[in-house]
């Protein structure tokens, strides 16, 4: 079509009509390549405004990603900052740095310190979620539940308690780890927010009512703990038998 086009243009006759003859198939010509022009024109215009909404999609979807993996980064090394803080408290509440050159009370004042400032930077990410993601029901809970949980940190050393999570299915410390694995799915899987819920959403996941007096709404309940525990042997079997076959 563009040859077409490009060989009515240059036609010399049109250029210097020396008839009447010539005038009118020049215009009889133009009237046929003037909606060719217009629909390549627009075809162009279309084709160009759609691969840059693309591009623009694309590219916001990246940089949600990339910050989406910098969330998780900093999710994942304040989950493993408390389980230094926890093993590191257990062992000096067990009396193992009594031959320390530091006081007792040094020691205890550092991990004070520490519990309370990694529960502010992740009370950050926890509010970053909330701004970035729009949240349901079930996902404002469970990041709700582990708020609280990721709270026992602090309480422990305030109170000068020890934690005891004797086994790898203790209430407490199964609950946190549960807890974790869904808020780290939260941060990479969760959809993009509404713009005008985020507010809303940081107001959930820090209400007291995941905290009472009467008990931690954020333990699971033996019966929850007994269903997973079912489900990681069925997965362990599973594995072994897939093993033994290869």
């Amino acid at each position: 079509m563009f040859g077409y086009i490009s060989n009515v243009l240059k036609d010399t006759s049109c250029e210097t009509p020396n008839s009447l003859l010539d005038a009118t198939r020049c215009f009889t010509s133009w009237l046929v390549v003037q909606p060719a022009i217009i629909a390549a024109v627009i075809s162009t215009l279309i084709g160009g405004l759609i691969v840059g909404v693309i591009s623009s999609r694309w590219a916001r979807s990246q940089k949600l990603r990339e910050l989406d993996f910098a969330t998780l980064e900093q999710f994942q090394q304040l989950y493993g900052e408390f389980f230094a803080l926890y093993h590191l408290w257990d062992d000096f509440k067990r009396g193992l740095f009594q031959g320390f050159e530091s006081s007792q009370k040094e020691i205890a004042k550092d991990i004070i310190e520490r519990a309370y400032s990694m529960e502010g930077r992740m009370e950050a990410v926890l509010t970053k979620i909330a701004a970035e993601k729009e949240l349901s029901l079930n996902e404002i809970d469970s990041l709700g539940r582990f708020r609280q949980a990721f709270q026992r940190m602090r309480k422990h050393v305030s109170r000068d308690i020890p934690f005891n999570w004797d086994c790898d299915f203790h209430r407490e410390y199964a609950s946190l780890k549960i807890h974790a694995s869904r808020a780290a799915d939260i941060i990479l899987f969760g959809r993009p927010r509404v713009p005008t819920r985020s507010h809303l959403q940081i107001l959930e996941i820090t209400s007291n009512r995941y905290e009472t007096k009467q008990s931690s709404t954020w333990l699971l309940t033996k019966e929850q703990l007994s269903t997973f525990k079912s489900k990681q042997q069925r997965i362990y079997e599973e594995g072994l038998r897939n093993s033994l076959r290869s």
